[in-house]
């Protein structure tokens, strides 16, 4: 009975340490930066009108968002253009990068969006 109990020890004291140096060996991984890794992620908003666009880095390094660009709109509240910006969004983090709304609320719109980044310095 004691060798049971010092086996089952044993063995979830490994399972502890395994687990630890996999999870270790998981968040050193590195996942360069490019426009598969930096990705927008739209979404409707809680009011139902408006839509919020937010960037997600799923990439292992900072980058910093520099543009973003609405272009095509069609009864959008929002200017449609260029905004230059210096956003940084580190490793593994999503943030929201805009809300865009109709200008006639009883209309529907629409707008197509871009975005720069660099990497973090």
């Amino acid at each position: 009975m004691v060798r049971h109990s010092y086996l089952s020890r044993a063995l979830v004291l490994f399972t502890f340490l395994g687990a630890s140096c996999a999870t270790a060996t998981r968040h050193a991984e590195f996942v360069a930066p490019s426009y598969a890794t930096i990705v927008a992620d739209p979404e409707e908003s809680y009011d139902g009108v408006h839509q919020q666009i937010f960037i997600t880095n799923r990439s292992s390094v900072a980058i910093v968002i520099t543009g973003f660009q609405l272009r095509e709109c069609e009864n959008v509240a929002n200017p449609c253009q260029l905004r230059q910006m210096r956003i940084l969004i580190g490793p593994r983090q999503r943030i929201l990068i805009a809300t865009i709304g109709p200008q006639d609320r009883d209309r529907p719109y629409s707008y197509r969006y871009n975005w720069t980044w660099e990497a973090a310095h």
